[in-house]
């Protein structure tokens, strides 16, 4: 896994994955306390 992003670097800044978190930690509270709601409300 590493090999690959060694070998493909280009020298530049890539994606700045802050932003990628800052979606999903919400994201997966609400599908994880949906997924609650749907197991155990019967």
């Amino acid at each position: 896994m590493s090999y690959f992003r060694i070998y493909f670097y280009n020298g530049k800044k890539g994606f700045n994955i802050k932003y990628l978190f800052y979606i999903f930690y919400p994201g997966h509270l609400l599908i994880l306390g949906l997924l609650k709601y749907v197991l155990y409300s019967f």
